[in-house]
C-alpha cells in the first residue's frame, strides 16, 4: 500500500489591508554643501505614515520595486497617525535634519531621478501600495529640494500613480517624520510671453493675480530654464494689485551676468516664489513654448473642464486679459483616428486603413503648404508624419485628406476610400503619412517653417494647429472605434480643447451641415440573468438618419455589435457588466445610461458523474456534487431523455445490460437555476454477434457487388473487411472498414472468399 501527497503550497489570506502608506518622497534631493562626505543621493528618503486608529506592528513590511528594504524589530512599532522616515543613509539624513528617534535604514537601491514604481507589500505578501512616480509632475521636485507629498492619504491605493494625488513639499527638503503644511504662497500666474517682436520694449512676460488682495513680488524669481531659478530677482516694490497683472520685459530681466531672453525659436518661462533671503518657498509657475512668428504671443488659456492651456494668441495683450488662441489659416478640421474594427478570419482587426486627417484653409486665401523662400514645406508631427515636399496650393476654404498609404501608386485603394467616405474628385488625397493614429489617444500638430537659428542655420516651426486626443471625457468618445470621426466645431476655437470637438460620422472634404444629434428615447434596462439562459438588451434613438450604433461594456467596445440590440443566447459570468449604447449621426452622437447586466450562478456542480466501463450483469453508481442556494432537486437523463424517478444525487444501475449504455447527465437546480452535468458514458462491454453473414454471390464482369452484415452488441463498432483472409485496404476501397463492402466493375481478378471482421469495446 502507497500513499502518494502533492510537494506543499502557500496561499496567502488577507483579511484586512495594512494602514500603512507613503506619504512623501524624497526621490532628487539638493546637492549638499561643499565639503560634504555625502552624495545628493544619501539623502533620499521615503515616508511611511500609520493612517490607521491603532498602533501597528511594522515588522514583515518590505519594499520590493523601486528600492529593497524589510522592516524587522529595530522599528516594530507606529503609533496611529505618525509618520516613518526609511532613510538611504541616516547617518546623511541626520546630518541634514537633526536627531530623530524615528529613522528606519539603509535601504538597498535609489530612487530614480526620472521616476520609477514603488511596492509595498505586508508581513504575507499581501498588496499595500504599487504605484509609479513620476519626475515630470513637478519641477520643483527635480533637484532643487523639495519632495513629493501625498495630498489624500486616504485616497484609494490607485490615485498613488496619479499627479493630481501628490504636490511639491511646501518647504525646502521636505517634511520628514511630520506633516507638511498646505502652501500659503498666492497663486501668481505666468500669463502671457511673447519673444519675437518688433516692439519698443522687446522681449515681454505678463503675470497675473487671480487673487483677491494685492501681492508683494519682490524677492521672486522669473528664468527661462526651471534648473536655474535664480535668474531674475523681481525688484523691491514690484506689487501685483488683486485682479491684475504685471509686466516685465527683457530690459529688466535681460540685464546682468544671469540676464536672459526669451528665443523666438522656443523657450520656457517660469515663476519661483522665493523670500526676502532668496530661499524657494515651495511654488513656481510657468510654461514651454515653441517657436513663433514675429509679433506672436503665448497666453493662457482655460477650458470649459478647466484644464490650463499655452497657446498662441490671435493678438499680444500685455497688461490686459488675453485675447484668446490664434486660430487659423488652416487647421485640422477631422480626424478619423479609430475606424470601425474589420471583420477578417472571424476576428475583428484594427482597422488602419481607413485612418485619415482633414486640414481646412479657413481664410479666403489660398494658402501654399510650401515655402519656396526656405525651400521648405508644411508638415504634420506627432502620431502621424507627413512632408508637403513639393508645392500644394490649399484653396480658399478648401480641404485636403492625409491617408496612410500612398494615393498614386494605389489608385483602387483610393478609390474605395473615395467610395466609402463620399469624397468627391475636387478634393486632394495625398499620402502615405508614416506613423498610425492610436487608438486609445495621441497629438497631431500641423506645423509651418518659421524663423533659423542664427547659430545652427537650421530653420524651426512654428505651430499653426494641434490636437492632443483621448479616447475618454472629456473628449467624445463616439469617435472611439463607434462609427465616429472627430470634428472641429466651427473655425475660432483652438483644437487643444477637447470642447472644440464633437464626434459625428466621417464627412472628410465636405459640412455636414446644421442639424440635430441622435437623442436616445429609449435607454436599454438593467436586467438580472441566469448565466446559460438567453438575455437580450435593446434600446432606440431619435434623431436624422443615417446613425451608426455601436454598444459598450464598461467603457470597451462590444466588437460586431452595431444594431440596436444585443443578444446573449447563453449568458455567462463574462457577460456581466454596465451596458451603454451610442448612437453616431452627421451632427454629433450620444450614449445611452448604462444598463447593468448581472449575471446569476446557479447551482455549481463541484463532481460531475464518471464515465465507466461495465461487464453484463455487474452494478454501477453514478454521483453529483452541488452546492448552490437554497434547496437542490437532481433529474437524472440518458441520452437526453428524462429517467423516471432518478431525483436523487446518485444513479445506481444494478446488473447492467447492452440497453444501458448510454449518455448520461443530471440536471441539478437550486433556487435560481438549473446547471447540467458534463456527460458520462456507460459503455457495457457486450461483444458483437453477428445477426446475419454476408451471402456468397455469382456476378458478371463489370457488375456492382455488395456484402454486409448486421450486429448486434456494444456500438459503435468497426469493420475490416478480408479477400481470402488478407486485410482489403481502405486506400484501395474505402468501404472496406464500413459495415457494407462495396465492389464495382467486379473482373475475374476480384473471385475469391470474402469475409469481416467485427470489433468493439469489448473486444480485446
Amino acid at each position: 500500500m502507497t500513499n502518494e501527497w502533492s510537494g506543499p503550497a502557500q496561499a496567502t489570506y488577507v483579511v484586512s489591508t495594512p494602514p500603512i502608506m507613503v506619504s512623501e518622497i524624497m526621490y532628487h534631493p539638493a546637492p549638499p554643501l561643499p565639503g560634504s562626505p555625502y552624495a545628493a543621493d544619501d539623502f533620499e528618503f521615503v515616508e511611511l505614515k500609520n493612517i490607521g486608529p491603532q498602533p501597528y506592528d511594522l515588522t514583515g513590511l518590505r519594499f520590493t520595486n523601486g528600492i529593497t528594504f524589510t522592516f524587522t524589530g529595530n522599528i516594530a512599532r507606529l503609533e496611529a497617525g505618525r509618520s516613518l522616515v526609511l532613510a538611504k543613509n541616516p547617518a546623511a539624513f541626520r546630518s541634514r535634519y537633526g536627531l530623530q528617534s524615528d529613522v528606519a535604514g539603509p535601504f538597498v537601491g535609489s530612487l530614480s531621478d526620472s521616476g520609477e514604481r514603488l511596492t509595498l507589500v505586508g508581513p504575507y505578501l499581501e498588496p499595500i501600495l504599487d504605484f509609479h512616480y513620476d519626475n515630470n509632475w513637478y519641477p520643483l521636485t527635480e533637484g532643487l529640494g523639495f519632495s513629493l507629498h501625498i495630498v489624500h492619504d486616504h485616497a484609494a491605493p490607485g490615485s498613488w500613480s496619479d499627479r493630481r494625488n501628490w504636490r511639491a513639499s511646501s518647504r525646502a527638503g521636505g517634511s520628514p517624520g511630520t506633516d507638511d503644511p498646505p502652501s500659503l504662497v498666492p497663486d501668481i500666474r505666468v500669463n502671457e510671453a511673447i519673444s519675437l517682436t518688433d516692439f519698443a520694449h522687446g522681449d515681454s512676460i505678463e503675470l497675473y493675480n487671480p487673487t483677491d488682495a494685492d501681492v508683494s513680488l519682490e524677492g521672486w524669481h522669473l528664468t527661462d530654464d526651471v534648473r536655474v531659478p535664480f535668474k531674475f530677482r523681481i525688484p523691491s516694490g514690484s506689487i501685483i494689485p488683486a485682479k491684475g497683472y504685471l509686466v516685465f520685459n527683457e530690459g529688466q530681466f535681460g540685464l546682468g551676468t544671469n540676464g536672459f531672453r526669451l528665443s523666438s525659436l522656443g523657450d520656457d518661462v517660469w515663476l519661483f516664489a522665493a523670500d526676502l533671503t532668496g530661499q524657494l518657498l515651495g511654488y513656481l509657475h510657468g510654461f514651454a513654448f515653441g517657436a513663433s512668428d514675429a509679433n506672436t504671443s503665448f497666453g493662457r488659456y482655460i477650458t470649459r473642464s478647466g484644464e490650463e492651456l499655452f497657446v498662441a494668441q490671435s493678438t499680444p495683450t500685455l497688461g490686459r486679459p488675453n485675447s484668446g488662441p490664434r486660430v487659423g489659416p488652416v487647421l485640422i478640421r477631422e480626424l478619423m483616428y479609430h475606424p470601425p474594427d474589420v471583420l477578417a478570419n472571424r476576428a475583428f482587426w484594427n482597422n488602419r486603413a481607413d485612418e485619415y486627417i482633414e486640414l481646412q484653409n479657413i481664410s479666403s486665401d489660398v494658402v501654399s503648404l510650401f515655402s519656396t523662400a526656405e525651400n521648405a514645406g508644411w508638415r504634420i508631427r506627432g502620431s502621424a508624419q507627413f512632408d508637403f515636399a513639393a508645392p500644394v496650393n490649399l484653396p480658399a476654404n478648401g480641404s485636403l485628406i492625409l491617408v496612410g498609404f500612398d494615393p498614386e501608386t494605389n489608385p483602387g485603394q483610393l478609390g474605395a476610400f473615395r467610395a466609402r467616405f463620399g469624397v468627391p474628385d475636387r478634393i486632394q488625397v495625398l499620402g502615405p503619412f508614416s506613423g498610425n493614429l492610436q487608438n486609445s489617444g495621441g497629438e497631431v500638430r500641423l506645423l509651418k517653417p518659421g524663423p533659423t537659428d542664427p547659430v545652427t542655420s537650421e530653420l524651426a516651426y512654428v505651430v499653426v494647429d494641434e490636437v492632443t486626443y483621448a479616447d475618454r471625457a472629456p473628449w467624445p468618445t463616439a469617435a472611439d472605434g463607434a462609427g465616429g470621426s472627430l470634428q472641429r466645431i466651427g473655425n475660432t476655437s483652438t483644437g487643444i480643447d477637447a470642447e472644440s470637438w464633437i464626434a459625428a460620422l466621417p464627412s472628410p472634404g465636405a459640412d455636414p451641415g446644421p442639424g440635430p444629434s441622435p437623442a436616445i428615447s429609449q435607454p436599454p434596462e438593467s436586467q438580472v440573468i441566469v448565466r446559460g439562459q438567453r438575455a437580450t438588451l435593446s434600446a432606440q434613438s431619435d434623431g436624422p438618419g443615417p446613425v451608426a450604433y455601436q454598444w459598450r461594456r464598461d467603457g470597451n467596445l462590444v466588437s460586431g455589435a452595431t444594431n440596436t440590440t444585443l443578444v446573449f443566447d447563453s449568458i455567462q459570468d463574462s457577460d456581466a457588466g454596465a451596458y451603454s449604447l451610442v448612437a453616431v449621426n452627421r451632427n454629433g452622437s450620444t450614449e445611452s445610461a448604462p444598463a447593468v447586466l448581472r449575471v446569476l450562478q446557479p447551482a455549481t456542480i463541484v463532481l460531475h458523474p464518471e464515465s465507466q466501463n461495465l461487464r453484463p450483469g455487474t452494478n454501477a453508481l453514478l454521483r453529483v456534487a452541488a452546492i448552490g442556494v437554497g434547496n437542490l432537486s437532481y433529474q437524472w437523463t440518458k441520452d437526453g431523455n428524462l429517467i423516471p424517478g432518478a431525483a436523487e444525487d446518485s444513479l445506481k444501475l444494478t446488473e447492467v445490460k447492452l440497453a444501458d449504455s448510454g449518455i448520461y447527465q443530471v440536471v441539478v437546480t437550486d433556487s435560481i437555476g438549473p446547471s447540467v452535468s458534463a456527460p458520462a458514458r456507460i459503455n457495457v462491454l457486450v461483444r458483437p454477434t453477428f445477426l446475419s453473414m454476408p451471402s456468397s454471390m455469382v456476378a458478371l464482369a463489370g457488375d456492382s457487388v455488395a456484402f454486409g452484415v448486421e450486429v448486434d452488441g456494444l456500438k459503435p463498432f468497426g469493420y475490416r473487411w478480408r479477400k481470402n483472409n488478407v486485410q482489403i485496404s481502405a486506400t484501395l476501397n474505402p468501404t472496406a472498414t464500413e459495415r457494407i463492402l462495396r465492389l464495382t466493375n467486379v473482373q475475374l481478378a476480384s473471385a475469391g472468399f470474402y469475409s469481416v471482421q467485427v470489433t468493439n469495446l469489448a473486444t480485446p
